[in-house]
């Protein structure tokens, strides 16, 4: 991946920025080692490492915003 606008997130945040997206929507990301209570929201493009997961939330039945404010 070369060096880009999109950020490029791991379980302590942002690590660098990228040239390809892996999601385009809303998620919440879910650190699976690491920093274990950084859970983030992202509302723009983003890649992420494999310290991080990512959800894909179907908003015919929830808001991805209103489901990591209730974490």
């Amino acid at each position: 991946m070369n060096d880009g606008s999109i950020p490029v997130y791991g379980s302590g945040g942002i690590m660098r920025y990228g040239d390809k997206a892996l999601h385009e929507d809303e998620s919440i990301l879910l650190p699976r080692k690491g920093t274990l209570s950084n859970i983030q929201f992202v509302n723009e493009p983003f890649w992420t490492v494999d310290t991080i997961y990512y959800s894909v939330v179907n908003k015919k039945l929830a808001n991805p915003f209103y489901l990591f404010r209730v974490c």
